[in-house]
């Protein structure tokens, strides 16, 4: 008796022990080449995550892909362009891009190089997401993004 009492103990705290904050649904880049010189060429990125807390309690703040550092920011999906708040069990999507154009003098720049910290560990899939939960720094790995198609603008 004492063996399946325990076994109940450990099936139902187990959630006790872990961290609810988002579940990837999926996460896409798409290369794209702009149809002038001056449009640069780069990556847009996509991630469709479901919250599991709000964002009262959740902040998705950062993301490198590779050793390249990016400021984001949650919204949630079909939402106002300046509201970025968000309830529990909500759709919430992370769009940003990596380009790269030329800048006045014709030097070819990337635009994500100008602020760079470094990842807080060497992560082994394709990107890393760093947040905040209940006011404590967390992250977690993309392990792939989903290749789309190359754009390119005429």
């Amino acid at each position: 008796m004492k063996p399946i009492v325990l076994i109940f103990i450990i099936l139902f705290s187990a959630p006790c022990f872990t961290t609810k904050d988002f579940q990837i649904i999926d996460a896409t880049s798409q290369e794209f080449l702009g149809g002038i010189p001056e449009a640069g060429y780069g990556t847009n990125y996509r991630l469709v995550l479901l919250a599991q807390k709000s964002s009262r309690k959740l902040t998705i703040d950062q993301m490198w892909i590779g050793n390249k550092f990016f400021e984001v920011t949650a919204k949630k999906k079909d939402h106002a362009p300046n509201d970025y708040s968000f309830a529990k069990n909500d759709t919430i999507i992370l769009a940003f891009s990596d380009i790269t154009k030329p800048n006045k003098e014709g030097e070819i720049i990337s635009k994500v190089l100008e602020k760079k910290p470094d990842p807080p560990y060497d992560f082994h899939g394709d990107a890393l997401i760093g947040f905040t939960l209940k006011e404590k720094r967390k992250y977690k790995e993309v392990p792939a993004f989903r290749k789309l198609e190359k754009q390119v603008y005429h």
